[in-house]
């Protein structure tokens, strides 16, 4: 009778061979720079806020702000969704502590927006000055925080994790900000 073929003979030769095979995939993968160990410092993606407010603007039936968002920080993502039927412009902010902040704009009545930015149980509310205004400062049992505001119609929410010098920071900042003008961005673009 013949012999078993030698890989076929033991267990640790199957390890030491998926063992290899499991080292080589990963240096592969390093060396194709798809794998890291960690957070690289400055890996948030970019995104082009101004683009983005000025687009929310054409297409959106309520006056749209884009601020400028404060040195040290950088914008990381938009979208653009529905509450109920009305639209919401949402885009997103690492505050220079590392903290995401949210700016969302839209003409959905404030308890909505409220409950938009976060389901959670909300903890507290009570009203903060910012801006020469007053916000609302909803508290969630998961660490987040919401401010709103009513700018002409419009509902403000701030939303996220970032401390409050930095919520007020950017409620001033939106309330000295002019909503963009209709005219200046012009139609949207067909075809």
């Amino acid at each position: 009778m013949s012999e078993k073929p030698r890989i076929l003979q033991d267990s640790r030769d199957m390890i030491l061979t998926l063992v290899v095979l499991l080292v080589a995939c990963v240096a592969i993968a390093l060396v194709a720079g798809n794998l890291s160990f960690g957070a690289k410092k400055g890996s948030v993606p970019n995104f082009e806020v101004h683009q983005a407010l000025t687009a929310d603007a054409r297409s959106m039936s309520f006056p749209i702000r884009d601020p400028l968002y404060p040195a040290g920080w950088k914008p990381n993502s938009g979208r653009t969704g529905n509450i109920g039927d009305d639209a919401v412009s949402n885009v997103g902010y690492i505050t220079g502590d590392g903290m995401y902040l949210q700016l969302s704009q839209t003409n959905a009545a404030e308890p909505d927006l409220v409950s938009y930015l976060d389901t959670s149980q909300q903890e507290e509310a009570q009203p903060v000055m910012a801006g020469g205004r007053q916000w609302v400062a909803y508290a969630y049992a998961n660490g987040n925080k919401a401010w709103t505001t009513d700018l002409d119609g419009v509902r403000i929410g701030l939303y996220g994790k970032a401390s409050d010098a930095d919520f007020n920071r950017l409620a001033t900042i939106v309330v000295q900000t002019q909503p963009i003008s209709k005219q200046a961005v012009g139609p949207m673009p067909t075809g």
